[in-house]
């Protein structure tokens, strides 16, 4: 991993990794420090280690199934950063649906 991201041209792009399994916060930070890459998270059950490079994979809370509430969708408005590019991406049965309701939120 470090030898790949090392050695790739980025040129423009910015690059995520979303850590499986049992990974140290510490580990997990070092490598995103020392790789520039940005720490992809469900939010609601892992904190970013890079919070101003912000992508969200939201899972649902209890699986894939999960549809989640106008209340749970505002909250994560909150934890966006202020003034800063994030990504959301809900990998839910419900995704459409959810992302159209998180988009009204953000507008309002």
């Amino acid at each position: 991993m470090e030898r790949f991201f090392s050695s790739v041209d980025r040129e423009k792009l910015d690059f995520c990794w979303e850590p499986r399994g049992d990974w140290s916060s510490r580990v997990v930070s070092d490598l995103c420090k020392r790789l520039d890459l940005w720490h992809v998270v469900d939010p609601f059950a892992v904190k970013t280690v890079t919070p101003t490079k912000c992508y969200f994979r939201l899972h649902g809370r209890n699986g894939w199934r999960y549809t989640y509430e106008d209340s749970e969708l505002e909250e994560l408005a909150m934890m966006l950063p202020k003034n800063k590019t994030a990504y959301i991406f809900f990998n839910n049965i419900r995704m459409t649906e959810d992302a159209a309701k998180f988009q009204e939120i953000l507008r309002s």
